[in-house]
């Protein structure tokens, strides 16, 4: 199975434009990318870092005093 890489900040490669998002599985496009924008990438399942989900809003309880 290809390893999958997702486009972190945005560059052009030949002519192509990689937006933010694009899922990129070629090795010999991988080997190109690492080599002319190192850090542009995030590897899926391994170095994409987690977001936790945004917490339920809680309602606020009436105080009286």
């Amino acid at each position: 199975m290809p390893k999958t890489h997702i486009v972190r900040e945005a560059f052009s490669l030949d002519g192509k434009d990689y937006p933010r998002g694009t899922e990129i599985t070629d090795h010999a496009v991988l080997k190109q990318v690492c080599e002319r924008f190192p850090g542009h990438l995030v590897r899926q399942h391994h170095d994409a870092p987690v977001t936790p989900a945004p917490a339920p809003e809680q309602p606020q309880a009436d105080k009286k005093a």
